[in-house]
This record gives structure tokens, sequence and C-alpha cells, in this order.
């Protein structure tokens, strides 16, 4: 879950929501560290609970507020090292009476060697639209309000060659309740225009050697997802979606860490249009809207500088490029979007490297602040 602000039309944001978010997040640096506690204090504890208030404003939501908890654990057999399992719950109420609730249950055993991770969650929210494909202009943008839920689970085990494996099931649903009248969405041009229901059973692979779960500083991330997607009670064919991921950590000296991550994702067949492959967002791409552009295939390169600033603080410097297009082979016909930023960091438990980060992103078209928990990647 993310906290992010944007203005309503062109992505810019007005001096009031500057400095109300950043006056939550000055709270949040004042006040979290008394709600911070371990179970175990041990040098380096197996489990631990962070209860984390949130108070932010955007335009979509005016004031909002609201709250999380992480409460992280390693079995009694488990090194202190050991990646922990985790739960994660958050509810966020808005002035204009959305509601945004999520919970991840994330259990490791056997050594870490088997991992089940179940995600839920619920939106009530408005959102923007600019058509889809890589040529959309801000003149095209147009508002619409959902309903979304939707339940991921997953299950690997570790084998002998360092890959993990296993299923992976979702279930999700939107509706949409209101769109602009002479809209894209209001013709029915989009895939899914009205609302979509989807079932999808696939495999996941995964490898793993980051030294940390939440701020990693060495090591590598790679993931391969592909699913089949099957839609509930729809006229639409089904579809499939594959994602791979690819992130290295690189340890330059002290507590300076250089990160890059690559994601790809390609689809075929009848995507819902909010299923569709995009860019945008607080985790990639930051400076531009979640979704601003989408289609069927995008591709997002970033890299990230991550240094030590004071005491708790860190600072980040980052840079993306990607783009979204109809097919893989179209990805480069059109010029790549790109951004850039930089933000602080103040982590909440050293141990763990869990923090809260405060980001600034600007692209070419629009800018935004983000105020979230841990790190984009």
């Amino acid at each position: 879950m993310s906290f992010s602000g944007f203005n309503h039309r062109h992505g810019r944001f007005p001096g009031a929501t500057r400095l109300a978010a950043l006056s939550g997040m000055l709270c949040l640096l004042i006040f979290e560290p008394k709600f911070v506690f371990a179970a175990d204090q041990s040098a380096k504890a197996k489990s631990g609970f962070i209860p984390i208030p949130a108070i932010y404003y955007t335009p979509e939501t005016a004031v909002a507020a609201g709250g999380l908890f992480i409460y992280y654990f390693r079995n009694d057999a488990d090194p202190a090292e050991a990646k922990p399992s985790q739960i994660k719950p958050i509810v966020i109420l808005t002035e204009k009476k959305q509601l945004i609730t999520s919970l991840l249950l994330s259990r490791r055993w056997n050594g870490g060697k088997d991992h089940l991770s179940i995600f839920s969650r619920y939106r009530r929210y408005p959102d923007k639209i600019w058509g889809v494909g890589p040529r959309t202009t801000p003149a095209m943008e147009e508002d619409y309000s959902s309903n979304i839920a939707s339940v991921e689970a997953s299950w690997e085990r570790e084998t002998s060659f360092g890959w993990s494996l296993g299923p992976v099931a979702i279930q999700s649903a939107y509706q949409v309740t209101t769109s602009a009248p002479d809209g894209a969405l209001a013709s029915g041009a989009l895939t899914g225009s009205e609302g979509a229901r989807s079932g999808g059973v696939g495999m996941l692979f995964t490898r793993d050697t980051r030294d940390n779960l939440f701020a990693p500083m060495a090591g590598a991330f790679d993931t391969l997802r592909l699913i089949h997607f099957k839609p509930m009670n729809s006229r639409y064919r089904p579809y499939n979606d594959v994602q791979l991921e690819a992130r290295r950590y690189f340890n330059l000296t002290g507590a300076q860490v250089f990160g890059f991550r690559l994601f790809c994702q390609g689809q075929n067949g009848d995507v819902p249009f909010r299923e569709l492959a995009s860019i945008g967002g607080p985790d990639r791409m930051r400076g531009y809207y979640e979704g601003r552009y989408r289609d069927k295939v995008s591709v997002i390169g970033e890299a990230e500088y991550r240094f030590p600033i004071w005491g708790r603080f860190r600072g980040a410097g980052f840079a993306s490029a990607g783009n979204v297009a109809g097919t893989i082979d179209q990805i480069a016909a059109t010029p790549a979007k790109y951004s850039v930023g930089g933000g602080i960091r103040f982590v909440v438990d050293e141990d763990e490297r869990i923090g809260i980060r405060v980001d600034y992103g600007k692209s070419p078209e629009s800018e935004g602040l983000y105020v979230q928990l841990n790190e984009a990647f």
C-alpha cells in the first residue's frame, strides 16, 4: 500500500498538498519511534511489532487517515539472519468517504525453503485513465471511480538449484461505478469498461539472494510469473499474463548502495483495461501517475543510489525509463518515457531495516510526492 499525491488534472500538486504531505511525514518521523518495540530484545530480535499511523492529503482523497502495522517473526529454529514471516494489514479512511484496505500474510518455514503468501485488498477509490497505448495525450484524461477486490495466493518451495517454484492463484473483480459521460469507458470502447471478474492460475519461479527483505544492500532477486486468466460471467476471451523481474544490489562502501531493476510484462487475449501492463505510481517510474500509460506490453528499467545522511536518516536518488506497446516488437516504435527524482528515508527498525520513505519524482509531463513504507524495490 502506498500514499501518493497528485493534482487531479495534470499530475502537478499544489503547495498545500506538498505542505500537508510533508507535515504528515514529519509527524511520523517524530512520533513513530515511540510505537516500536521488539518481542525479543536480543542483538537482533526474531520477532517484532511496528504500528505506523498515517495522515496525508491528495486532491483525489482530500484528508486521509488510518494506519498499518507490521508483525514480523521467525521460527525458533531459524537463524536471526533468516528472512522473516510477516503480517501487514492496512486501513485508510478519507474525507471523501473512500476506503482503502489490504492484508498481507507471508509465512516462511522449513528454514525458509517454503514460503506461503496471501495478499488481499479492497479499494473504493476514484481513478483516471488516458486510454490505451504509448501515444495517449493529457487531453485524453478522464475520471472514473471503481470498486476493486482481489485475492492472490502463492506457495513456493526452494529447489536444489537455488530457485523456488510453486503455484499461484488469483481472483480479482472490479466494477466501474462512475465514468465521464462522453468518455471511452462510457462508450464501451475499452475491454472491461463496465467491470470484470477473472480467475487465474499459474506458476511462480523465484531466486532470492538478497541480504535483507525490506531494504537490501547486496544480492539479487529474480522472478518469473506465468498466469492464465479466465473471465467469469463475461463475454471476453481468456488472457495470459507473463511478468519477468530482475533486481541487483551492490554495496559500494559503508551504507552506500546501488540498486537496479528491470521489469517486463506481456499479455495477450482480452485483457480488462484495469489489468493491462502499465507504468507509473509509487513503485515503478515514480513521477508518472499510476497507470498513466498502459497496454499489453511494458518494459521498465530503474536505477537507484542510496546513501546515509545522519543517524536514522538515509537519502536516495533515482532514474527510470520505460514504455508500453501493443506487442514486444513495437516497444521501441515510440520514444521512451523517463523520470528522475530523489527522497529521504527514516529507519524505524535498524536491525530489520524497516523504514518510511518520502520520494519526489518528476517526469516531462507530471510530478509526484510519495509517502510510503520501505523501498520501491
